[in-house]
Order: C-alpha cells, then structure tokens, then sequence
C-alpha cells in the first residue's frame, strides 16, 4: 500500500517533440519528458538541452525563445 504522495501520477507528465541531431549528424524525432530538462542554452544557431541524467540533446536551427515559448 502506497500514501497518496508516493503513488505515481503520469497524469502530469508532459512531453515536447523535438527534432535533433544524433551522433550521425542525421535528424531524428525525439519526445522528451519536460520534467527531465535541467537547462539549455542557445550555441550559435541551436539549442542545447542538458537533462537530468547530464546528456545533451542538440536541436538544429532553433532560437531559444522559440524553444523556451513551449512551457509557458
């Protein structure tokens, strides 16, 4: 039996489809957990997104106040 604060609600869980850059230098879709990002940056003409297990994800072409305009 769990107390209400330790059951797991994934009614709150959010996700942002993002298109990135793999290792490859190929574009894939990637849905990424909200909740995960820790920061991101703008590093010339992209964004990078650092999350909670401290990998960075690269999203080509985007200017972060378009990006950060996904959680308002």
């Amino acid at each position: 039996m769990f107390l209400p604060s330790m059951q797991k609600d994934m009614g709150h869980v959010e996700f942002i489809a993002l298109n990135i850059t793999n290792k490859l230098g190929e574009l894939e879709l990637r849905f990424v957990n909200k909740n995960h990002i820790q920061q991101c940056w703008q590093k010339d003409n992209d964004v990078i997104i650092e999350l909670s297990d401290y990998t960075e994800i690269k999203v080509c072409n985007e200017n972060i106040h378009k990006f950060m305009d996904r959680f308002v």
